[in-house]
């Protein structure tokens, strides 16, 4: 079951680096 959460905590990642870079191409 260790494999769902890893795979939600890079779903995670992911969502936070494209939020990321949406920030910086809007400054």
């Amino acid at each position: 079951m260790q494999h769902k959460c890893h795979v939600k905590v890079a779903v995670a990642v992911v969502k936070l680096s494209h939020r990321v870079s949406s920030l910086q191409q809007e400054n």
